[in-house]
């Protein structure tokens, strides 16, 4: 309690009642978070998703537009599997089908006439979850500036307008990969991890982070070469992360903030290992990047920790962490969360729009 009363303290313009900073509590029960670029949502074990921060194009999924600094419920999905944030939009992933709410400006939602650019009304966004069959069945999705669909077999199909969804279909398969386990999306650009345990990106690739070397065309699908024994793939803005199945780390891209965490602001057009070791999980966003280590401390470097290497953050008993555009979470061993980095849509969740370079609890 005394960590709530110092929150609170900090962040009492956002309400004049006393009495709903006191009777604030902290949200419980969370078993998976996923963070867009100014909102954040959450998983709990009984089915039920709520989201916070950013709603202006329906991304909270409660059916109200607008700014909230605290969760509003979702619904609850009967088999939910898990949850994944886009930059606009997020998907709930169940058993036997999806369901998506947010941002449809290039059908990412997997709703609409995705075959006509010019029938804008079924391109309009959901601010309540609609269920989308053009997923089809998955095995996992991954959401960033457009969707990605990970079938059982392992192929990867493009949901949405991007470089490898044109207009003339509703959805295409990504070429030219190989069985693919996972897949994390950034702006404008997509990478993979292969069965074999190898990475493929494609698209954009400006500012090195196709991995590939510089190349100021669009990249098709194509290995990195020197990764192996990849387990988990995490893709920014511009810049990309991969964790081996030892706990290494390697990254390459943008760099201008030290997001990638070799000591230098000096852009890699290929992978660089970082300083860590016993790496369990990545989480990265627009600027910033962040590990969870063995043990469940964090360290965080770029704008998520202003350190140009990997820098340990105050945080302990760490399950989960999880990135957006520029704010973090993690979810702690009593099942709370706790945020930090840009607030001004309420995307922390502690009921203030007060940006904090320190973690703060998400309150119900």
């Amino acid at each position: 309690m005394k960590w709530l009363v110092a929150v609170f303290a900090c962040v009492a313009p956002a309400s004049a009642d006393p009495l709903i900073l006191t009777q604030a509590q902290p949200l419980r029960g969370v078993v998976q978070l996923a963070l867009g670029a100014q909102h954040s949502c959450a998983r709990r074990g009984d089915g039920s998703v709520i989201c916070w921060g950013d709603g202006s194009e329906g991304q909270r999924g409660d059916g109200e537009r607008g700014t909230s600094g605290t969760p509003n419920k979702v619904r609850t999905f009967a088999k939910l599997v898990s949850i994944e944030s886009g930059a606009l939009y997020s998907c709930a992933v169940t058993t036997r089908e999806v369901w998506c709410w947010g941002s449809n400006r290039v059908y990412e939602l997997g709703v609409g006439d995705a075959t006509n650019p010019k029938a804008t009304v079924s391109g309009l966004d959901r601010d309540r979850p609609t269920r989308t069959r053009r997923f089809g069945k998955v095995a996992a999705v991954a959401l960033g500036d457009v969707s990605y669909a990970i079938a059982p077999s392992g192929a990867v199909t493009c949901v949405g307008h991007s470089n490898f969804c044109g207009w003339e279909i509703a959805t295409s398969k990504v070429p030219n990969l190989p069985p693919i386990t996972s897949a994390a999306v950034g702006d404008g650009h997509a990478c993979a991890v292969s069965r074999a345990g190898e990475v493929y990106c494609w698209g954009r690739t400006d500012w090195g982070q196709g991995g590939g070397g510089l190349d100021h065309t669009d990249q098709a699908p194509t290995k990195v070469d020197g990764l192996h024994d990849i387990v988990e793939i995490a893709a920014g803005g511009a810049h990309t992360c991969a964790r081996t199945a030892t706990g290494n780390v390697y990254c390459w891209g943008l760099n201008d903030k030290g997001q990638l965490g070799d000591g230098t602001t000096t852009q890699r057009n290929r992978p660089v290992q970082l300083q860590l070791t016993g790496v369990e999980q990545i989480a990265i966003g627009g600027f910033g990047s962040c590990a969870r280590l063995a043990g469940g401390t964090v360290a965080c470097w770029g704008s998520a920790n202003d350190a140009l290497l990997p820098k340990a953050f105050p945080l302990k008993n760490v399950r989960e962490i999880a990135a957006g555009g520029a704010h973090m979470c993690a979810r702690l061993g009593d099942d709370t969360v706790r945020c930090w980095g840009d607030n001004s849509l309420g995307q922390l969740g502690d009921g203030s729009t007060t940006s904090s370079t320190a973690p703060v609890t998400v309150i119900n």
